[in-house]
């Protein structure tokens, strides 16, 4: 199953009055853009190109420093998602 961009766009515009209350990302934006946890306590994070999701090696395993440096995050993504926000980076 899949939404087109004209579907997403159409949602969010008759969504709009929610607009405080949600956060609008299509799928560009969340790539590598959040820290996730799977329930074997590795990270994980979306691949760039579709493909599925690149793994760390379990965090208890080999430290968090070691597995958080075998999926790729995009920091700047990630804090200009909370650009604008009160409290949030500017």
């Amino acid at each position: 199953m899949t939404v087109s961009d004209e579907q997403f766009r159409s949602f969010v515009e008759r969504h709009q009055r929610h607009h405080r209350i949600a956060a609008v990302e299509d799928n560009q934006d969340m790539v590598e853009s959040y820290i996730m946890v799977d329930p074997q306590g590795r990270f994980f994070q979306n691949s760039p190109c579709g493909a599925g999701y690149q793994y760390s090696q379990p965090i208890l395993d080999v430290g968090v420093a070691k597995a958080f440096e075998q999926v790729s995050f995009d920091a700047d993504r990630f804090v200009a998602r909370y650009a604008g926000e009160a409290g949030g980076a500017a």
